[in-house]
């Protein structure tokens, strides 16, 4: 990833619970350390 990326995409799986997404261990460390926007798609059902 460099800063001249213009997005940078990841998926995530839903959890059984009531929040809905929650981003794994992956997710979460893109999300704090990504230098370009980031889109979260979740896993279909």
């Amino acid at each position: 990833m460099t800063g001249e990326d213009n997005l940078l995409v990841v998926g995530a799986r839903r959890r059984g619970d009531r929040f809905g997404l929650q981003p794994g261990r992956v997710d979460h460390t893109v999300l704090h350390h990504s230098l370009c926007p980031l889109a979260v798609v979740p896993q279909r059902v």
